[in-house]
């Protein structure tokens, strides 16, 4: 994105979805693969970087690094357990 001056401004993409910590369902495996790959693909394409908020250190957090996802697992949650993310706003 870029004003009338040429200054580059940031832009904040919120994709969201939940990794099924515990399942041997080939189907949502194979989903799950899919999402994390079409991370990878926005990431170089568009340079959009994608956030895997997480507490445990599972299998999933390990394929999320490897597809360049940036794991963060200190992060306040809400009582749902919904990470608490917090952004400052973003001005030119």
């Amino acid at each position: 994105m870029q004003d009338a001056g040429g200054i580059k401004c940031g832009a904040l993409l919120n994709l969201a979805t939940t990794f099924i910590e515990d399942s041997s369902d080939p189907r949502k495996i194979a989903a799950q693969d899919s999402v994390l790959k079409s991370y990878q693909r926005l990431r170089k394409a568009g340079g959009v970087q994608a956030f895997l908020f997480t507490k445990s250190d599972s299998d999933w957090a390990q394929k999320a690094r490897a597809h360049g996802v940036v794991v963060v697992s200190d992060v306040a949650v809400n009582t749902h357990g919904t990470p608490k993310v917090e952004t400052s706003a973003m001005t030119c």
